[in-house]
């Protein structure tokens, strides 16, 4: 099957982990990637026409399948489909509702997501379809494909008494986490796309990662609000895929209790769940996973194995479906 990716450059996006499993498979692919926020100046319309026309003009050839995670790509599927060109459509939703746009941009946001949602051959949603609020927000089938990880090799290199955080803060709570890595007296190595002097290189992103012996994913439960209007918050605190990623590493992670991004820790002892997200509770948790680092990273790499391309993709039929 012929299939093509769009991404953007974004290291660690769930397209481009995506293509890099189909590396692997029997599969033909074509992966185009439009700039990612931090490596240009973003314009709400202007940037997504931009991103439009790249797809469009860098596609080669025909595909059985193509597969987009912004709603303004689905546009150019559309042209590609009615050409000819693209046999099924798939829009992959990585966001569990709509995202909110300031100005008057939002209302063709919605329009666009829900283009996108009605027109879709298929559609993939990174937040469970089972859950209500997520259902109504989708109005139609959907496959459950969240973030998933490539089947990494298992590290035997050194590991260093450090933290890792990943991704942005926008409650406060990696203030804690630092907080509670300074009075251990360990480093905290903080990973943020959305801060130019936090940005990592997807190099040094792979080596801590690996170097690491604890992950800090914390959210302050008071900022969870589970209803379709907090936009925002609602992917910013269901979003596991750094937790995914840290297991994948066979990195140990304290997380807070907020459903559901702690289920996977508890269900497989891969680290610490902390009840609130408090300075000294943060400590048990970094002082736990440290002490307990051997056990837990084993842990952690059996829990990761269920969310690889391969198993997730071969136990939900995903790809097999579309050969036809």
């Amino acid at each position: 099957m012929r299939i093509l990716v769009c991404s953007f450059t974004t290291p660690g996006y769930g397209p481009n982990e995506l293509a890099q499993y189909l590396e692997t498979t029997e599969h033909t692919f074509q992966l185009i990637q439009a700039p990612a926020k931090h490596e240009r100046r973003f314009i709400p319309g202007v940037s997504h026409a931009a991103n439009i026309r790249q797809v469009g003009k860098e596609a080669l050839g025909d595909f059985d399948l193509a597969i987009v995670p912004d709603p303004s790509l689905m546009i150019a599927l559309q042209v590609l489909k009615k050409a000819g060109r693209v046999a099924k459509t798939v829009y992959w939703r990585l966001d569990y509702f709509p995202r909110k746009y300031p100005g008057p941009f939002d209302k063709a946001y919605q329009w666009l997501e829900r283009n996108a949602l009605d027109t879709a051959d298929e559609v993939w949603s990174m937040a469970d379809p089972e859950l209500p609020h997520v259902s109504e927000s989708l109005g139609r089938e959907a496959k459950h494909v969240p973030y998933l990880m490539p089947s990494e090799p298992r590290y035997t290199g050194q590991r260093v008494r450090a933290g890792f955080w990943m991704g942005p803060d926008l409650d406060g709570s990696r203030v804690v986490a630092q907080a509670a890595a300074d009075t251990l007296d360990i480093r905290l190595n903080v990973a943020d796309y959305n801060d130019e002097k936090l940005r990592m290189d997807q190099g040094d992103l792979e080596y801590w990662l690996n170097a690491s012996k604890v992950g800090l994913a914390l959210y302050k439960p008071d900022r969870w609000k589970p209803e379709p209007t907090a936009f925002r918050s609602s992917k910013y605190f269901c979003d596991s895929s750094r937790i995914r990623r840290f297991l994948a590493h066979g990195v140990p992670v304290v997380t807070t209790d907020v459903a559901p991004t702690h289920t996977t820790v508890l269900k497989h002892h891969a680290g610490y769940v902390v009840p609130t997200c408090e300075t000294g509770q943060v400590m048990q948790g970094i002082e736990y996973c440290l002490d307990h680092f051997d056990e837990l990273s084993e842990n952690a790499y059996e829990a990761a194995a269920e969310f690889t391309y391969p198993a997730w993709f071969e136990k939900h039929g995903i790809l097999e479906a579309n050969d036809n």
